[in-house]
Order: structure tokens, then sequence, then C-alpha cells
């Protein structure tokens, strides 16, 4: 009667903590690469908001060089008028 209440003798095998060491690494490594193209992708989104051409010309993403006019004249600003709302 004293085997129904007792705890069951149960070592576990010394293969299952390695296993659970190398799939904890792989879960670190996938995450750190998940981070990684993350930041990529922010990035390229922040610099596609601040000045899309920058990617394209002038030795940017695609090493083209860009050849095109500059602006010359400065573009009024209403702020500066005081004419503004």
């Amino acid at each position: 009667m004293g085997m129904l209440f007792s705890k069951p003798k149960y070592t576990p095998p010394p293969e299952l903590e390695e296993s659970k060491k190398l799939v904890a690494e792989r879960e670190a490594a996938a995450d750190a690469s998940a981070k990684k193209e993350t930041s990529a992708l922010a990035a390229r989104r922040r610099a596609m908001r601040t000045d899309p051409r920058s990617l394209l010309g002038s030795g940017g993403l695609l090493g083209i060089q860009d050849t095109g006019p500059q602006p010359t004249e400065q573009i009024r600003d209403p702020f500066q008028t005081g004419r503004f709302r």
C-alpha cells in the first residue's frame, strides 16, 4: 500500500539537459538575427523618410552619381512673412 502514495524515483537522462541547452542557444541566435534584421529595416525606413534620393544617388545604395541640377533658390517660408494663419 505504501507504493501507491510514494513519489516515483525518476532521474532525467543527461541528454535532456544538453538538448535544452542547445535549444536555448538556437533560440538566442534566432532572436539576435531577428533583432538585427529589424534594426536594418528601421534604418532603411528612417533613411527613406529623411531623403529617399540618398539611397540611390551620390554614391548611395546603388552607387549612381547624382548629376541632376541642384536647387539654388530659397523656398519661401510662410512663417517668416508673418502672414501664416
